[in-house]
């Protein structure tokens, strides 16, 4: 018995990372079901045939959840509004937000399979990253048809484009790169300069605003926490430190002055690319005005209850553009903070127990650079964006969570 449960277990496991090493394949094979989603499913249908434990509280919660989710379904009815047979995709959504955490958790269980899973997210990011000036070169070939800016690999429509949710899903990873995957895959500084330009370039090209925003809160954060540290150490800097920091801004100046003219050139092939990265001008953009109308009519759709319940799969809208209305929309502000308290039990779990300081503060950073990214249009409804995201947060807290064990021990 305790063969097959093991058994079971490595099947789960490779599974899984079949599904990691292809989650960036936007190509539609059944329904609305892409190749990851489809792994997905099998492995939670197989996962929860397997017994596995469960945590009493969160699953209380989750049941909360659930019954104001039909308690506003039913009000929904009630109402008379109009039924999107479209909607249903949420419940499968949802069910991927609740159970990939719960599954990589009770999977995961070595140091070898942490490390796997690391490097399929790492190798992913890298190829997604240089898909964006790839993906400039098949357009201006006419090898393909699309936008002008980027979209995930392999869709079946280019001209349809997921700008947002990819410089989302690159800002996120390069930040999980610098402060986690870096370190834990023992990365040389020369390669990772190279990784974390690739990044730097893959989120302008994409032109969206979203992977922008995402850095400048990890830098804010960052920033803080640095001069917080500056100011309680009592170690003074070593001359030795401040040599290689100069010596650094020297070879940084060197380097800037000698890639010049590239730049140059990346600049005037890229010109309207960058500046709407760069533009936050948001009284006179169009999505920042829809964004406002999208949020009122989600106010709308949970108005009848005082805010506190919604209307289910009987909303108005299939997206709101954030992940505030949606959650409105869908449940009200009971459902929204149930959700958050589902999550914050774990984070609180973790932050209790937690000796490596460092690692926890740098899985607080990722979870809010990911929930503030989400209040502008809501990724973790979108599988390519959840799952990775969700996978590196969820291998994160096993990291952290198998050290502080050993320190027990």
């Amino acid at each position: 018995m305790i063969s097959f449960k093991v058994n079971i277990n490595i099947l789960l496991f490779l599974m899984f990372s079949l599904g990691i090493a292809l989650f960036a394949i936007n190509h539609k094979t059944i329904l609305f079901l892409r190749p990851v989603d489809i792994i997905f499913i099998l492995v939670a249908i197989i996962f929860l045939f397997s017994n596995p434990k469960i945590n009493k509280n969160s699953f209380m919660i989750f049941l909360l959840i659930v019954f104001i989710f039909i308690v506003s379904n039913v009000y929904g009815l009630i109402q008379g509004r109009f039924f999107d047979l479209l909607q249903i995709v949420f419940f499968y959504k949802y069910i991927l937000i609740f159970m990939l955490p719960w599954i990589v958790v009770s999977i995961v269980k070595t140091n070898k399979q942490i490390m796997t899973i690391n490097w399929l997210l790492l190798i992913n990011f890298i190829l997604l990253s240089s898909w964006t000036y790839i993906y400039f070169y098949l357009l201006k070939k006419d090898i393909i048809i699309g936008d002008v800016r980027p979209s995930f690999p392999f869709s079946s429509d280019y001209n349809l484009s997921d700008a947002h949710l990819y410089s989302s899903y690159l800002a996120f990873f390069l930040i999980a790169y610098i402060f986690y995957l870096r370190k834990s895959l023992n990365i040389n500084p020369f390669f990772s300069y190279i990784i974390i330009l690739n990044g730097i370039i893959g989120i302008f090209l994409t032109g969206s605003r979203t992977g922008v925003v995402s850095l400048s809160i990890a830098l804010l954060f960052y920033s803080f926490y640095f001069i917080l540290k500056v100011l309680t150490t009592r170690n003074k800097f070593s001359l030795k430190r401040v040599i290689i920091f100069l010596g650094f801004l020297l070879l940084i100046f060197c380097l800037f002055m000698f890639l010049i003219p590239y730049i140059e050139i990346f600049l005037n092939n890229f010109q309207w690319q960058i500046q709407r990265a760069l533009n936050f001008d948001l009284a006179n953009d169009e999505s920042s005005l829809l964004r406002i109308n999208m949020l009122s009519i989600a106010l709308s759709d949970s108005y009848y209850s005082y805010f506190l319940l919604g209307s289910g799969f009987y909303s108005s809208l299939l997206f709101y553009d954030g992940l505030f209305p949606i959650l409105i929309a869908h449940g009200g502000l009971i459902f929204m903070i149930l959700i958050f308290l589902f999550y914050f039990i774990s984070i609180k779990k973790l932050a209790k127990s937690s000796i490596n300081k460092k690692g926890f503060l740098v899985f607080l950073l990722l979870t809010l650079v990911y929930l503030v990214s989400n209040l502008i249009t809501e990724y973790i409804f979108v599988s390519r964006n959840a799952i990775p995201v969700l996978t590196l947060l969820s291998i994160l807290y096993v990291d952290l969570s198998r050290k502080e064990r050993k320190n027990c021990e």
